[in-house]
């Protein structure tokens, strides 16, 4: 179809999951930790700031 992306194969929405739910865990535990999302950026350098930043506030308002 004109416009659109190639289909994504199903390995890499499983690996994309996984790297999500890593992110997660390290925000949970920030959270868990008391940190600030500038510090649980700054411990989770192997993810951007803005996902940090989108779970710290998705899971904070658990």
């Amino acid at each position: 179809m004109s416009g659109h992306d190639d289909p994504v194969g199903l390995d890499a929405v499983r690996a994309q999951i996984e790297v999500s739910r890593a992110c997660m865990v390290l925000v949970r535990a920030a959270l868990a930790d008391g940190l600030t999302v500038e510090q649980a950026a700054e411990r989770g350098t192997d993810f951007p700031p803005q996902w940090v930043a989108f779970f710290y506030r998705l899971l904070s308002t658990d």
